[in-house]
């Protein structure tokens, strides 16, 4: 068994391709992002009530389930599996900012960066920020509460970088 992580790359495909009237169109994007060693993915229930925790960014270790630190970011992807309810997810970016995105059902959601502002009249040029906590709730249909499951992966960097040489390695944290 290993005792060390090498880090790896993480490889992203984006795929677009609609014809409208016998015209093609969209593109294919890829973006490989190197040095990661640090992945966390989870299938959890959202319910209707009230939002619940799904990941959580620090400054600084410790490096514990749900939680990620927000300067070795490399990639997050939630998904709503259901196949008829929407979910709300709300980024918390500090200082009283929130950014809510509806991704309704069957639906993605990709951050390849975690820097977030939204300007308001308050505030004359927006000052970028990280995430710091990313929660949802399922929508409620009909007056009835409800329950919808979601995903997500985190990746971020660490592991240890092989390096040409006698048995040369770079370690990041």
């Amino acid at each position: 068994m290993a005792n060390t992580i090498v880090s790896s790359t993480l490889s992203i495909s984006i795929n677009e391709n609609i014809i409208i009237n016998g015209v093609t169109y969209g593109n294919s994007i890829i973006r490989n992002i190197g040095g990661n060693g640090k992945a966390d993915q989870r299938m959890m229930c959202i319910t209707s009530t009230a939002f619940t925790s799904i990941f959580n960014y620090n400054t600084s270790l410790p490096d514990i389930a749900g939680q990620g630190v927000n300067s070795a970011f490399s990639y997050f992807r939630i998904t709503n599996t259901d196949s008829a309810i929407g979910v709300t997810i709300r980024m918390y970016a500090g200082s009283g900012v929130y950014i809510y995105q509806y991704l309704p059902a069957g639906t993605s959601a990709i951050l390849m960066d975690n820097t977030v502002d939204i300007q308001s009249a308050s505030l004359s040029v927006p000052t970028l920020r990280p995430i710091t906590s990313i929660s949802a709730k399922a929508d409620t249909i009909s007056g009835k509460g409800n329950e919808v499951y979601v995903e997500y992966l985190a990746v971020f960097q660490g592991g240890y970088t092989p390096v040409e040489g006698e048995g040369g390695e770079v370690y990041t944290p």
